[in-house]
C-alpha cells in the first residue's frame, strides 16, 4: 500500500514540476486541437472537446505506463529466485534516483530531453490518446527519474497486474491534474497558478519521497 500511495503523490507531483505545469497549456491545444485562446472558453462544445480530449490523453499515457509495469515484471519475473536480490538492488536504484533529483549527485544521462513532435500528429480523438501514448514513452528530465523508480519498484511486485497497476496509480496521480483543468476550466487553472509555490519544491519533495520509499524496499528483505 505504501507503495501504491507514493506513486500516486509522485505523480500528482510530477505535473507541477517545470517540465509539465509551464506548458500544460500547450498539451491542452495540442490534443484538440483548440486555439489557446478559446481553450477556456464558455462555449459548450468547445468545453465539451477538451474534456474528452483530456480524458483520452490521460488514457493513452495511463495505458504506455501499465504496459511499461507489466513489461519490466515479466522480465524480472525470469530471476524470481533472486526475489530478495531485486529488492535491494531496486532500493538502491531508486535512492540514487532520488538523490539525483535531490542534485546530491549528477547523473547527466537522466538530465536528457527527449521528445515527440506532437504537431506531427493530427489534434482529435485518436490523436489525444495517440499523443498521450506518446508523452509517456517520451524522456523529460523532470518525469523520466521518477518513472524510473516507480518501474524498479514495479519489479518487486508480486503479479504483473500489481506490477500494471501500480504503475496506473501513478498515472492516475499525473492526470487527475490534467482532468480536473479540463473540466473546470480558468478558475481550475488560475488556481493551481496562484497556488504553485511549492511547484520549485515539488522535485525535493519527490527526491526525498524516494529516498525514504528506497530505504523501505531495502529494509522489507530483513
Amino acid at each position: 500500500m505504501v507503495e501504491f500511495i507514493s506513486a500516486f503523490v509522485a505523480g500528482m507531483l510530477c505535473f507541477f514540476t517545470p517540465c509539465v505545469f509551464p506548458v500544460a497549456i500547450g498539451f491542452f491545444g495540442a490534443i484538440s486541437g483548440i486555439n489557446s485562446k478559446q481553450i477556456f472558453s464558455h462555449n459548450k462544445k468547445i468545453h465539451h472537446k477538451l474534456e474528452i480530449t483530456t480524458l483520452l490523453f490521460v488514457l493513452g499515457f495511463s495505458t504506455a505506463f501499465s504496459i511499461l509495469g507489466a513489461g519490466v515484471f515479466y522480465v524480472s519475473d525470469m530471476f524470481a529466485k533472486y526475489a530478495d536480490y531485486i529488492n535491494i538492488t531496486a532500493g538502491i536504484i531508486v535512492i540514487i534516483f532520488g538523490l539525483h533529483i535531490l542534485r546530491i549527485i549528477d547523473l547527466k544521462f537522466l538530465d536528457k530531453d527527449e521528445h515527440f513532435n506532437y504537431r506531427k500528429i493530427h489534434s482529435g480523438y485518436f490523436g489525444a490518446f495517440a499523443i498521450g501514448f506518446l508523452f509517456a514513452i517520451g524522456w523529460s528530465p523532470c518525469i523520466g527519474p521518477i518513472l524510473a523508480s516507480i518501474l524498479a519498484m514495479a519489479i518487486t511486485k508480486e503479479s504483473a497486474l500489481k506490477a500494471s497497476a501500480l504503475l496506473f496509480t501513478f498515472s492516475l496521480g499525473l492526470g487527475i491534474p490534467f482532468i480536473v483543468i479540463s473540466f473546470f476550466g480558468n478558475k481550475a487553472y488560475s488556481y493551481f497558478r496562484h497556488h504553485s509555490g511549492f511547484v520549485k519544491y515539488s522535485q525535493k519533495m519527490i527526491g526525498l519521497m524516494l529516498v525514504g520509499l528506497g530505504f523501505y524496499l531495502i529494509l522489507t528483505v530483513f
